[in-house]
């Protein structure tokens, strides 16, 4: 073969393999590419979908007794998808699909205090009808969820704890008083007439029926400050006669705190005279 023809076929054999080989590495450059895009989609929604669950749980936490008073909760304005109308309230704008589905109710043991489990997530592109909105965990490409429990545990918490200290109070200066007066056929609770008509405390008001302890005279009575309202923001409430079952007639006389809860609950405290002055 002359040398020139040997030359061009070289040539030519060369320019193949160059371009076989640049067609293999831009093939997987593409598909490194479309490998990373995904990617990248993937962790994108999975930082909205946490940002998002964040955003909601923030709004529970501020917005307890909308939240978990019903069956469901309860957003001002709301007239779309409940789940939606949180992830709007919380300051969100619904993006990539996202979907906000709202557990039922819980209860604790002895119905205590009540929550819900709140889950975003964005469906996978091949689910389709109510699956979408459904959430179970096959479907979600992406998901961010949170349970309301420690928030209304807490606040729970803090309701009796508040009952516990003002009763503690309450108990302290009718000590402080007994050990002035060592008189404790003298109902300390009530007001001179009322009830069983042996109170001296005239600083109480006389509570036939459940009221505000922050009206009731509590505060001159034990210069203990009241809440005006337990965490909730429901009133703290005080009855010292026998109309609510406090003990009037004879010692140790006794009266009675409560508070409510946004499902229905009680919270109750009795406060009992320390018969042994302190």
């Amino acid at each position: 073969m002359p040398m020139h023809r040997q030359s061009g076929f070289m040539a030519l054999l060369l320019v193949s393999l160059i371009a076989i080989v640049s067609m293999a590495v831009l093939g997987a450059f593409a598909a490194r590419l479309g490998l990373d895009g995904a990617q990248a989609t993937t962790q994108r929604d999975q930082d909205y979908v946490n940002r998002a669950a964040a955003a909601i749980q923030s709004w529970y936490a501020a917005h307890p007794v909308q939240m978990d008073a019903g069956a469901q909760p309860s957003v001002p304005g709301c007239s779309g998808p409940v789940g939606l109308c949180l992830l709007t309230a919380a300051g969100m704008s619904p993006r990539h699909g996202v979907v906000v589905s709202v557990g039922a109710q819980q209860t604790a043991p002895g119905g205590n205090y009540a929550w819900r489990t709140i889950t975003v997530w964005i469906p996978k592109s091949n689910v389709t009808g109510s699956a979408r909105t459904n959430y179970a965990p096959a479907n979600a490409r992406v998901v961010s969820a949170f349970s309301g429990r420690p928030i209304e545990r807490a606040f729970w918490v803090s309701a009796n704890e508040t009952l516990n200290r003002l009763s503690a109070s309450w108990t302290a200066a009718y000590s402080a008083w007994l050990s002035n007066t060592g008189n404790a056929g003298n109902n300390w609770f009530q007001p001179p007439s009322c009830g069983s008509n042996n109170g001296v405390n005239k600083n109480m008001a006389c509570e036939t029926k459940w009221a505000a302890l922050n009206t009731s005279g509590f505060e001159a009575a034990t210069g203990v400050t009241v809440p005006a309202a337990n965490p909730w923001g429901m009133s703290i409430e005080v009855c010292n006669t026998s109309a609510c079952g406090a003990q009037g007639a004879s010692p140790p006389f006794t009266a009675l705190l409560r508070t409510q809860t946004p499902w229905g609950g009680v919270i109750e405290q009795t406060v009992v005279e320390p018969l042994t002055a302190g």
